[in-house]
């Protein structure tokens, strides 16, 4: 199998996780529905699967250190043009490429977009999929750790975490979670990373700039990063929404008496003190509607329809007309059932009665933080802007593995305060959550 894993299988070409899991050589093959099965094609019939890597370890070593050369500063605000060093096979491989650009960046990581050095270099015939590649992947590049007592996992234990704990939980499924490989970036390009991130620090007013929040942080000086699929737009008719799904179902540990979800009680204990606008009890949207095994009852038709337009709002347009449409078409896939399904069979006691050690716990906690990315097409019919149906696909992402010796107190005195001052029991009122009566 290629390694880095970069392609998909197609629709009809399918490899058994099995196979791949237990070290034998896999074998393919396509099938096609029989007519019982139209209109309702089984899992191997349609499904697109990652290509799964065969040796994490071995491999993730075994990289040859990138170099660099001069170039024209006019094309690299370094001077340099810095290697990645991705192969797709041991034949296709990615040219250099010369300047990221700043995308977006969390607590733990920054996200850049790169770009080729072409203008003076004829592209080889072996770079034919390099622009897909550096089109389809932004580099996530991890911060610097700024408090020694909570660290962060370094991107090729991420790396590992992803397909070995992840990606088998959604049989390894293309539809479903955005691609994560890795590459080598030269010491020079780490440099120019950090010259970027610098010059947004001190940009004027009126200029792009990071966030306030994340002002003076900085970028680690490893030269193994993680390239993570983009969901982006990839044209002018292209839309995207970004929500975190959170905790799809209680918390095990939660009040038998409660009325109100892990989420919510936690949305209400915030405000209380910091007076967050999008945490309102009043607006705040409760992820428990998202479930479609969840039915709404008589009455609660608008508070939900009300929860799904919050929940889709932060969208590449700001809008959220659609999200009827584009819940609807969520429901067909079965990413929402499969992560409520994963987040309760890992954890089945909830914080307060979890082991710090326990590692099924602490996916769950992954999986109640990350993203999920809806990605669809637009279309003016009649003067009306819709879905393009066909066009739809949603994947989750940030699915990083989360480092307990620091983080499970936090979760625990969480849930502790939750149930102990009454924020489960509606001391809140969380009037639009799902267990309200």
């Amino acid at each position: 199998l290629p390694y880095p894993p970069h392609s998909f299988w197609n629709h009809s070409t399918f490899t058994c996780p099995a196979t791949i899991r237990s070290g034998r050589k896999p074998s393919t093959g396509t099938t096609s529905p029989s007519p019982s099965h139209r209109g309702h094609c089984s899992f191997l019939d349609m499904a697109k699967l990652m290509t799964i890597p065969t040796d994490l370890t071995a491999r993730m070593s075994s990289a040859e250190p990138p170099t660099a050369k001069d170039v024209p500063v006019l094309h690299s605000p370094s001077g340099k043009v810095f290697s990645i060093q991705v192969k797709v096979t041991d034949q296709v491989h990615v040219r250099p490429w010369t300047h990221a650009v700043y995308i977006g960046e969390g607590a733990a990581n920054v996200l850049f977009v790169a770009f080729l050095y072409t203008k003076y270099e004829r592209q080889h015939d072996n770079d034919r999929t390099e622009a897909d590649l550096l089109t389809k992947f932004l580099l996530r590049v991890p911060k610097e750790n700024k408090d020694p007592a909570k660290p962060f996992y370094e991107p090729g234990q991420q790396y590992r975490y992803f397909w070995e704990k992840i990606a088998p939980l959604f049989s390894y499924r293309a539809d479903m979670l955005a691609e994560v490989t890795w590459a080598r970036i030269h010491s020079d390009a780490v440099w120019h990373l950090h010259k970027v991130l610098k010059a947004m620090d001190t940009a004027p007013p009126g200029s792009r700039s990071r966030p306030p929040k994340f002002r003076g942080d900085k970028i680690a000086g490893w030269d193994l990063v993680l390239m993570v699929e983009s969901m982006r737009a990839r044209s002018e008719d292209e839309r995207v929404v970004e929500f975190k799904p959170k905790w799809l179902a209680q918390s095990p540990s939660a009040p038998k008496d409660a009325n109100t979800c892990r989420c919510c009680a936690l949305a209400a204990r915030k405000f209380a003190s910091n007076k967050d606008r999008s945490l309102d009890p009043r607006d705040y949207p409760c992820p428990l509607w998202l479930d479609p095994e969840r039915t709404t009852p008589r009455g609660k038709e608008g508070v939900r329809q009300k929860a799904l337009e919050r929940l889709f709002q932060n969208s590449s347009f700001g809008d959220n007309k659609h999200a009827s449409t584009l819940y609807e078409l969520l429901k067909k896939t079965s990413i929402l059932v499969l992560l409520k399904k994963h987040q309760l069979a890992k954890d089945s006691r909830g914080p307060l009665l979890a082991n710090k050690n326990d590692e099924e716990f602490c996916t769950a906690m992954t999986l109640r933080d990350c993203s999920l990315y809806m990605r669809y097409r637009v279309q003016s019919i009649g003067g009306q802007e819709t879905v393009v149906a066909e066009s739809f696909e949603a994947k989750l992402a940030d699915l990083d593995k989360k480092n307990a010796d620091w983080k499970f107190t936090e979760w625990r005195d969480k849930e502790q305060a939750l149930v102990d001052e009454g924020w489960y029991t509606g001391r809140g009122g969380m009037k639009n959550c799902a267990l309200q009566r």
